[in-house]
């Protein structure tokens, strides 16, 4: 682990221009830098670097953060990873902690493992080129339609057909017989002989996102016998199928640009799509697509094009895929190839312009896919549509976000000619049979003594809790750009003497203010990362009284995704120069100008939707008194009371923000 005080240091010597210009070019404009977004193919330029604040932001993706962060974005590296770029390009030294010796000795094991097969794939790049070696699996290459370049870019190699060459030279270079063993390189005979595992054999090597080799795939040249066509590594500590995709590491800056990534099934299919120009492609090879490889494309892009062949596996293959993407919150589309085509053959026989029309005109929604695969057009039979139906439904119900499921059950009762109430009740079934109902329903920071709201009044408490949620983001931001300013806040208060509710005025700092609102209405942020760094800003408040250039620079230290935060909210106007928001009448607010005004509207306007959730709360008691014929009664006369009190409250509120009840 790295020690504290190495990180400390890094933070504080990363300069956010320096670290980006490595890898963009930047142009200087007024204060701040801007240039065309790296992770959008855009045309007019939204990414913005401000060597003041130190920290950039993407205004096309919502990205932004500091040095550490735009690594861990542009160049997907983990935060260790980052910190190290960061502490090379300043000649900082990395210190570690003092680990244990199980630690160290397990650190070791796994760089002897990368080693290792680093070392294999230098080898068998070396074979492939070697002149003097026999020709057959260059040619063969050549004669599959492989470019010099393209062989260079994916490190393709060759394994020698000798039982014992690689690992002899593996041995004689001083890498330990047992990982070679560990690793699958090698396998023991019966007599006890050692043998290589890759001979004769085209070897494709499967790298990490950070470009190490992880383990390979080896193809025949030549089909002889029982011999299997491909053979992939051994489950390792370094080399997991089901936890890496074939091409990534190539393919990752142009998912990001297209927003988009294709997947295909083997290796080939991966090498000459991005040869013809489709770069944006993945495989799964070797096994069924997992979550875990869903996850890997969804840290890149939502969008996902299942391109598989038209056969039966094909479609089947597609048709497994779609609700394992669909869960993770991706968006999934297929395309399926012409009859007997698969990937590699397509991309010979077309040029880039007409695959490019091809994958956009035939890719389908997974609606329309599985109403295709399915036969929901060609059959008479009413069981049979249902059936299909069903399933559809079935893939509907695990997308985690509210809308895109009624958006898609919307779609599915226009295309079927069904009633969207039947739908939604088959989804509701759904969800209910497989207990995901509380894990995927949406969820918004509300008051946790409010009770449900009726079926009735859905979409009004959707809509509010939305709203609720943007205001609870505006006092983030105020925390951000104002904890410690004193201001003059407009305070509701009760009248001792008349019970009636005014607006006083009232000296106090914006962190108290807002710790002391939400410790009283029990208020929390649904995400994680904004409590944690709620909780973080008002800590530092309460012990050092400021939060200073210093406490921002060391932010991210605490948690890379506290600088997209606070980045969001200190580059929020940053977009463009004041003078084109003055030309909107959009008023910025500043440090010095309109920030009382602006926190004052912020709390009277939580205040507002606070009192608003009673009042909705009050109301749906007293119906139901009002149900039993007893509201009347001692209760319904107090909850009368209350419901006009706070009536009262919101017609005062209102008034000082100047809007109509």
């Amino acid at each position: 682990m790295i020690k504290r005080e190495t990180i400390q240091a890094v933070y504080q010597a990363a300069n956010v221009v320096d670290v980006i210009q490595d890898f963009v070019q930047l142009k200087r404009i007024g204060a701040n830098y801007k240039t065309l977004s790296p992770f959008t193919n855009e045309k007019t330029p939204s990414f913005v670097v401000s060597p003041q604040k130190n920290i950039w932001k993407c205004f096309s993706t919502n990205k932004g953060g500091d040095a550490i962060k735009f690594l861990q974005e542009y160049e997907r590296l983990s935060w260790p990873d980052a910190i190290k770029y960061v502490a090379k390009k300043y000649n900082i030294t990395i210190q570690y902690e003092k680990s244990s010796q199980e630690e160290k000795e397990k650190a070791d094991k796994r760089e002897q493992l990368f080693h290792a097969l680093d070392f294999y794939k230098s080898l068998f790049v070396k074979n492939l080129w070697n002149p003097h070696m026999n020709a057959i699996p260059m040619n063969y290459l050549r004669s599959r339609g492989f470019d010099d370049q393209t062989i260079k870019a994916f490190g393709l190699g060759y394994a020698r057909q000798s039982r014992q060459d690689q690992y002899n030279q593996a041995i004689k270079s001083g890498i330990k017989d047992e990982i070679l063993k560990e690793l699958g390189l090698v396998f023991i005979t019966d007599i006890g002989q050692t043998i290589d595992r890759f001979r004769d054999r085209i070897i494709f090597p499967v790298f990490s996102l950070s470009g190490r080799t992880t383990g390979f795939g080896g193809r025949v040249i030549e089909s002889k016998g029982s011999i299997a066509k491909y053979l992939n590594s051994s489950e390792s500590e370094v080399y997991q199928k089901s936890k890496l995709l074939y091409g990534l590491f190539q393919a990752r800056q142009e998912i990001r640009m297209k927003d988009a990534c294709h997947i295909v099934e083997g290796y080939t299919d991966v090498i000459k799509m991005y040869q013809k120009g489709i770069k944006n492609v993945v495989a799964s090879a070797g096994t069924a697509l997992t979550k875990e490889q869903v996850r890997l494309i969804g840290n890149n892009t939502k969008n996902i094009i299942l391109l598989f062949d038209s056969d039966a596996a094909g479609q089947s293959a597609a048709l497994r895929s779609i609700n394992l993407i669909l869960e993770q919150g991706l968006n999934v589309k297929v395309c399926a190839l012409p009859k007997g085509e698969d990937p590699d053959s397509f991309s010979i026989k077309n040029t880039l312009e007409d695959i490019q029309e091809y994958l956009e005109a035939q890719s389908e929604d997974f609606i329309e896919f599985k109403a295709n695969q399915l036969g929901i057009a060609e059959s008479d039979n009413p069981t049979e549509k249902a059936e299909v139906i069903n399933q559809i439904i079935a893939s509907i119900a695990v997308i985690p976000n509210l809308i895109e499921r009624e958006f898609y059950i919307k779609k599915a009762a226009k295309s079927f000619q069904l009633d969207e109430r039947n739908l939604f009740d088959a989804m509701a079934q759904e969800i209910s049979k497989k207990q995901r109902f509380e894990s995927r329903k949406f969820t918004s920071p509300i008051l946790k003594t409010v009770e449900p709201t009726p079926q009735k009044h859905k979409e009004v408490k959707t809509q509010q809790s939305d709203q609720l949620k943007k205001s609870l983001e505006e006092l983030l931001e105020d925390l951000v750009l104002y904890a410690t300013r004193e201001i003059t806040i407009d305070e509701t208060t009760k009248s001792t003497e008349n019970f009636q509710y005014t607006l006083t005025k009232r000296k106090v700092k914006v962190f108290e203010k807002i710790e002391s609102l939400f410790q009283e209405e029990n208020l929390f942020y649904e995400s994680e990362v904004d409590q944690k760094l709620f909780e973080l800003l008002i800590h530092q408040c309460k012990t050092q009284g400021t939060l200073d250039e210093q406490f921002f620079c060391m932010i991210g230290s605490k948690n890379p995704d506290f600088t997209t935060r606070v980045s969001h909210f200190t580059m929020k106007y940053e977009a463009y120069p004041l003078s084109q928001w003055e030309n909107q009448n959009i008023a910025v607010p500043t440090i010095d100008q309109g920030a009382e005004e602006k926190i004052n509207d912020d709390l009277l306007n939580l205040e507002k939707l606070l009192v608003e959730q009673k009042i909705e709360s009050l109301e749906e008691k007293f119906k139901q008194l009002d149900k039993k014929g007893v509201f009347q009664s001692k209760e319904g006369n107090e909850l009368l009371r209350q419901i006009v009190e706070y009536n009262d409250m919101k017609s005062l509120i209102s008034e000082r923000l100047e809007r109509i009840v």
